[in-house]
Protein backbone atom coordinates (compact mmCIF):
# COMPACT_ATOMS: atom_id res chain seq x y z
CA UNK A 1 0.00 0.00 0.00
CA UNK A 2 1.43 3.29 -0.89
CA UNK A 3 1.73 6.14 1.87
CA UNK A 4 -0.31 9.55 1.39
CA UNK A 5 1.39 12.82 1.48
CA UNK A 6 0.69 13.15 4.40
CA UNK A 7 2.02 9.79 6.00
CA UNK A 8 5.28 10.45 3.72
CA UNK A 9 5.45 13.79 5.34
CA UNK A 10 4.75 13.04 8.87
CA UNK A 11 7.52 10.02 8.03
CA UNK A 12 10.07 12.52 6.75
CA UNK A 13 9.88 15.10 9.64
CA UNK A 14 10.79 12.53 12.01
CA UNK A 15 13.15 10.64 10.48
CA UNK A 16 14.93 13.80 9.61
CA UNK A 17 14.57 15.06 13.61
CA UNK A 18 16.26 11.80 14.56
CA UNK A 19 18.79 12.45 12.24
CA UNK A 20 19.67 15.82 13.17
CA UNK A 21 19.26 15.30 16.51
CA UNK A 22 22.37 12.43 15.89
CA UNK A 23 24.30 15.23 14.29
CA UNK A 24 24.05 17.93 17.16
CA UNK A 25 26.66 18.69 19.85
CA UNK A 26 25.28 18.20 23.19
CA UNK A 27 25.33 21.82 23.60
CA UNK A 28 22.93 22.42 20.85
CA UNK A 29 20.92 20.36 21.77
CA UNK A 30 20.87 21.69 25.43
CA UNK A 31 20.72 25.21 23.80
CA UNK A 32 17.36 23.97 21.90
CA UNK A 33 15.58 22.68 24.87
CA UNK A 34 16.49 25.72 26.75
CA UNK A 35 15.31 28.27 24.02
CA UNK A 36 12.89 26.00 22.08
CA UNK A 37 11.20 29.27 19.85
CA UNK A 38 12.19 28.05 16.41
CA UNK A 39 12.30 31.49 15.35
CA UNK A 40 15.42 32.15 17.72
CA UNK A 41 16.89 29.45 15.71
CA UNK A 42 15.75 30.16 12.29
CA UNK A 43 19.21 31.51 10.91
CA UNK A 44 21.31 28.71 11.93
CA UNK A 45 19.24 25.45 12.36
CA UNK A 46 16.62 26.15 10.23
CA UNK A 47 18.23 26.99 7.14
CA UNK A 48 20.51 24.48 7.89
CA UNK A 49 17.50 22.18 7.57
CA UNK A 50 15.89 23.93 4.56
CA UNK A 51 19.33 23.33 2.96
CA UNK A 52 20.10 19.90 3.98
CA UNK A 53 17.63 17.76 4.22
CA UNK A 54 14.81 19.41 1.84
CA UNK A 55 15.79 21.64 -1.21
CA UNK A 56 18.62 18.79 -1.78
CA UNK A 57 16.14 15.89 -1.30
CA UNK A 58 15.24 15.05 -5.06
CA UNK A 59 12.08 13.15 -3.78
CA UNK A 60 10.29 15.78 -2.08
CA UNK A 61 10.28 17.84 -5.24
CA UNK A 62 6.20 17.17 -5.75
CA UNK A 63 5.51 18.48 -2.31
CA UNK A 64 3.18 21.13 -1.89
CA UNK A 65 4.96 22.37 1.50
CA UNK A 66 6.35 25.65 2.26
CA UNK A 67 10.09 24.55 2.85
CA UNK A 68 10.24 26.74 5.83
CA UNK A 69 7.38 25.51 7.19
CA UNK A 70 8.34 21.69 7.05
CA UNK A 71 11.97 22.78 8.48
CA UNK A 72 9.80 24.53 11.23
CA UNK A 73 8.23 21.16 11.88
CA UNK A 74 11.16 19.38 11.97
CA UNK A 75 12.21 21.44 14.76
CA UNK A 76 9.09 21.32 16.63
CA UNK A 77 9.66 17.67 16.71
CA UNK A 78 13.20 17.74 17.29
CA UNK A 79 12.25 19.58 20.54
CA UNK A 80 9.46 17.09 21.48
CA UNK A 81 11.96 13.96 21.20
CA UNK A 82 14.35 15.74 22.86
CA UNK A 83 11.74 16.58 25.98
CA UNK A 84 10.88 12.79 25.91
CA UNK A 85 14.77 11.75 26.36
CA UNK A 86 14.94 13.90 29.64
Amino acid sequence: MQMTTTEYRNEFIRETAEDLIRNLSEEDREMILQNPDYVQHHFWLGLYIRNRYIHNNPDLSFWPYHADHVSHDIFDCVVSLLRERL
